[in-house]
C-alpha cells in the first residue's frame, strides 16, 4: 500500500507548478469566461515509516521488533544469517537494518521487516568479534568496532572497499558501541576496559580519550544528541547512564534518580520526544531481560519488562523515527 495525497486547486487562466514528495506536475488552466474550476490531483509516495524499536537478541539469533510502547513485540528471523548478533544500525532512507555477528565476525543486512536478508561475510577479513556499528548513509559507509583486536573498520554499505583504521591513537581497549557525528567528521567509541569514550576523526586520526569525570565504568554503548551537543553513555559496570557534552564536559550521572537499570547494555534516543530507551539484564537464578524508557534527564522512567516474554536478549537497540 502506498500513501496518497489529494489536493484541490482553483485556478483561472494560469499555469501552476506543483511539487510534493519529490514529484512535480505542471497544470494549465484555460477556462472560458474566466470561470474557476477545481482540479483534483492525486500524488502517490512511499508509505510512512512505522515508528518501531528494534532490539538485538543474541541468544535467539533474531532481531525483535515492537511498538515504542512495547506492544506487538515479535521476532524477525532474519533468514538465519545471524550468529550471536549484538549491535544494530538502521538505514531509514532505504529501510534496511545492519547487524553485527560476534561469533562468525560478519555483518548481516535485511529489510526492516526482516525480509531479504544477506550476510556480507567478513569484509576484507578485517572483522574480529565486531561489537558496534554505525552508518553514514549519506556517504554510503558503515563503521564497525572490533571488540577483540581493538580496531575500527570502515566499508561501503554493501561491504565493499573495507579499510582497517586500526586502533585510533592506541586508545581503544575492547570497544563496544560506536556513534558518528558526520557533520563534524568525528566518531565516538565506547572503550570498555579503560572506561573511556574515544573520539577520533572518521579516518581514525586525532584520537583522544574522555573520562566523563570518572563517572563511567565499563561503557558498553552510547548515543548522540547532536542538536543539543550531548552524548548519552551506558555505564554497564556501575549500572548507570551518564550524559555529558560532546567534549566530555559537564558529565551527569542519572543513577542518582533511583531508576532501576539492572545491568544496562544498549541505548537509543527519541530526539523528538526527549525519551531514551535502555536495554538491560539481571541474573537472579535465571537470566532476565528488561527495557527501560525515561526522559533524557532520567525522570518519568517506565520499566517495559521483557515485552510480554518476547525480549530474550539485551544487545543493541535502534529506533525507526
Amino acid at each position: 500500500m502506498r500513501g496518497v495525497f489529494r489536493k484541490s486547486i482553483y485556478c483561472r487562466w494560469l499555469a501552476t507548478l506543483i511539487t510534493f514528495a519529490g514529484l512535480t506536475l505542471m497544470t494549465s488552466c484555460v477556462l472560458p469566461g474566466g470561470l474557476g474550476v477545481a482540479i483534483h490531483i492525486t500524488f502517490t509516495g512511499p508509505e510512512p515509516l512505522p515508528e518501531k524499536m528494534y532490539i538485538v537478541s543474541g541468544p535467539g539469533n533474531t532481531v525483535i521488533e515492537a511498538n515504542l510502547d512495547g506492544t506487538n513485540a515479535l521476532h524477525l528471523a532474519f533468514g538465519g544469517v545471524l550468529d550471536e548478533p549484538y549491535a544494530i544500525a538502521l538505514d531509514l532512507e532505504n529501510r534496511r537494518m545492519y547487524v553485527t555477528n560476534i561469533s562468525n565476525s560478519t555483518v548481516a543486512v535485511a529489510d526492516l521487516d526482516g525480509s531479504n536478508p544477506l550476510n556480507f561475510g567478513n569484509p576484507g577479513g578485517f572483522l574480529d568479534s565486531p561489537q558496534g556499528i554505525a552508518l553514514d548513509v549519506a556517504n554510503g559507509k558503515m563503521y564497525i568496532a572490533n571488540r577483540d583486536n581493538h580496531h575500527v573498520v570502515v566499508a561501503n554499505l554493501d561491504g565493499s572497499n573495507p579499510v582497517d583504521l586500526g586502533n585510533p591513537g592506541g586508545k581503544l581497549s575492547f570497544p563496544y558501541g560506536i556513534a558518528l557525528d558526520v557533520t563534524a567528521g568525528r566518531m565516538y567509541i565506547a572503550s570498555v576496559n579503560n572506561h573511556t569514550i574515544v573520539v577520533a576523526d572518521l579516518d581514525g586520526g586525532n584520537a583522544s580519550s574522555l573520562t566523563l569525570g570518572g563517572l563511567i565504568s565499563g561503557p558498553s554503548n552510547l548515543s548522540l544528541d547532536l542538536s543539543s551537543g550531548k552524548m548519552y553513555v551506558v555505564s554497564a559496570f556501575n549500572r548507570d547512564v551518564v550524559v555529558a557534552n560532546l567534549n566530555g564536559s559537564n558529565p551527569l550521572s542519572l543513577k542518582k534518580l533511583g531508576w532501576p537499570l539492572h545491568h544496562p547494555e544498549g541505548i537509543a534516543l527519541d530526539l523528538a520526544e526527549g525519551r531514551m530507551y535502555v536495554t538491560s539484564w539481571e541474573l537472579a537464578g535465571v537470566l532476565e531481560h528488561f527495557l527501560m524508557v525515561a526522559d533524557f534527564d532520567g525522570n518519568n522512567a517506565i520499566d517495559l519488562g521483557d515485552l510480554g516474554g518476547v525480549l530474550n536478549g539485551h544487545g543493541g537497540i535502534a529506533l525507526s523515527l
